[in-house]
């Protein structure tokens, strides 16, 4: 999590607590998106397969 405090540090004029604070809210929300950037599922496509079995397997 230091790591992303840094980035909000360097891009954002906004104090140390004031970015803890942004990366502890957003954090674990995109921590847990597991989910391709970009997939999009098309009917009759292995993509909702391998979708499917990788929802499987993150439980």
């Amino acid at each position: 999590m230091m790591q992303e405090l840094a980035c909000v540090l360097a891009v954002r004029n906004v104090s140390r607590q004031a970015a803890i604070e942004a990366v502890e809210r957003a954090f674990s929300r995109c921590y847990n998106d597991l989910e391709p950037i970009g997939r999009r599922i098309r009917r009759n496509s292995p993509d909702q397969h391998r979708a499917y079995q990788e929802f499987n397997r993150s439980l």
